[in-house]
């Protein structure tokens, strides 16, 4: 009699080629414990609505005091320049003694075509004065920051209210030399408020009551 086994039919082989390894285990995870800086809770609590709204304002508010500081600063330039500290004062006579015109007299004739009104010297003097407004709008600085250099010396401004009297009644006339309503006044006011406050100067009462 034949051995039984060679009858019976072949068992599976079950081949696992993975090694006999245990599995690694899943990562631990990862738990912040630190609390979210100062800077970054601002942030969080002004990204709505109203905290965009509030920074739009902010930095229109910034622009229209901004604009108007350059333009009383010029006036200082042009008229009392001792009333400048001596930095920018240089700064501003670097830019105002050869500016370069040649853009603009190699555009004058296209403008014209264009039907611009303008003669080139009224488009040169333009161009000068934009230079001297670039060099005292990057003096005062950018909102937000503490501003860039000293710009006018403000014991002597504030020592002779007359200045900024004259520069209200005389630089802030229509084009038709009529005043402006109260309002443009206040505005150019308040500009010189929030210079001071930039600078952190306290003005005097006296300049304050005039």
């Amino acid at each position: 009699e034949g051995d039984d086994a060679e009858n019976d039919p072949p068992t599976a082989v079950v081949v696992n080629n993975n090694h006999d390894t245990a599995a690694a285990p899943a990562a631990p995870a990862v738990v912040n414990n630190h609390a979210p800086s100062n800077r970054l809770v601002r942030i969080r609590d002004n990204f709505n609505a109203t905290g965009v709204r509030k920074k739009a304002r902010s930095k229109s508010t910034f622009d229209g005091h901004q604009r108007n500081n350059v333009r009383f600063v010029l006036y200082l330039y042009e008229q009392n320049s001792e009333l400048l500290v001596d930095e920018l004062r240089h700064q501003l006579d670097d830019a105002n003694a050869e500016p370069d015109y040649s853009d603009v007299v190699s555009r004058h004739p296209q403008y014209v075509r264009r039907g611009g009104k303008k003669s080139l010297d009224e488009r040169k003097e333009e161009f000068r004065q934009s230079l001297l407004r670039d060099v005292i709008s990057d003096a005062l600085g950018n909102p937000g920051t503490t501003p860039n250099q000293q710009v006018v010396d403000f014991d002597a401004l504030t020592a002779n209210a007359d200045v900024f009297v004259t520069y209200l009644t005389t630089e802030l006339r229509k084009a038709d030399g009529g005043l402006n309503k109260a309002g443009s006044y206040l505005s150019h006011r308040s500009s010189l408020v929030y210079l001071f406050r930039r600078y952190r100067y306290i003005p005097s009462r006296e300049f304050e009551a005039d």
